[in-house]
């Protein structure tokens, strides 16, 4: 494991670089910044966050839990976060772009909310708490973050 990845650093460094660049993401980027439809956009964003927690969850509570005791493991954890909060940013800029954001929330605001929701590790957390399933677990942070960033159905688009 040493002289193939650098030891255990070198291998929390791959991984971590294997869910933050993997193919679901580029490809779920380039549909949440597209549509049109603001539901649809959450929703796609929803199944990127179970698709990416189911795949590599695993690996993301590792770096997480050993993120406070060593700092390889903070590093990586630290790029990792600046590259969900890139992605997570051109999301938010779309939604603002199509007029579907609360009028009280702009694109910085909704990036921040939907990071305490769903954030790299927010599906593991809500089933922690609550004993659901990842997908249970979704459904809830889906419906909580479109209400807390989404202006409601039938208002008309804020295209400030």
């Amino acid at each position: 494991m040493y002289a193939q990845c650098g030891g255990k650093q070198g291998l929390l460094r791959s991984l971590m670089d294997d869910w933050t660049q993997a193919p679901l993401i580029t490809d779920a980027q380039q549909q949440l910044i597209t549509g049109d439809d603001a539901a649809q956009t959450m929703a796609a964003l929803g199944t990127a966050y179970l698709r990416i927690t189911k795949q590599w969850g695993d690996i993301i509570q590792v770096v997480i839990d050993t993120a406070p005791h060593d700092d390889e493991s903070g590093a990586v954890l630290a790029t990792a976060q600046r590259r969900h909060n890139r992605s997570l940013t051109a999301v938010c800029r779309h939604l603002a772009s199509i007029g579907a954001l609360r009028d009280d929330v702009d694109a910085p605001l909704a990036g921040r909310i939907i990071t305490y929701y769903y954030g790299i590790d927010g599906l593991l957390r809500t089933r922690r708490v609550f004993g659901w399933s990842l997908e249970r677990a979704n459904e809830w942070l889906l419906a909580h973050t479109s209400a807390a960033v989404l202006r409601s159905p039938g208002e008309p688009p804020n295209r400030n």
